[in-house]
């Protein structure tokens, strides 16, 4: 996470935040709600502000997008065998 040292200089916390990474602002919210500062409802306007590299046009668009998005979100948790899965199942199905 950026560094700041404050010895009576003003740091705007937008200016901070905005400074910061998508994987920094990630990790100051989690420290906040960590931390009981605030609710998990921060965590999810901070996820929520990033920008997708995808220009959805119909619902099934959406909904791929937000199968990645759950997929990265979550991805210290998916294993290879995870990945074989579905890419097992959807040539089962001629989707691949």
């Amino acid at each position: 996470m950026a560094e700041f040292e404050v010895n009576s200089i003003y740091i705007d916390p937008e200016d901070y935040f905005l400074s910061c990474s998508e994987k920094e602002r990630e990790e100051l919210a989690k420290l906040i709600i960590g931390e009981g500062y605030v609710s998990d409802l921060l965590h999810e306007v901070v996820k929520g502000s990033r920008k997708s590299l995808f220009e959805p046009e119909t619902y099934s668009e959406q909904e791929i997008v937000r199968l990645f998005n759950a997929i990265w979100d979550n991805k210290n948790f998916v294993e290879q065998k995870h990945i074989d899965e579905i890419f097992k199942n959807l040539r089962e199905k001629k989707v691949l």
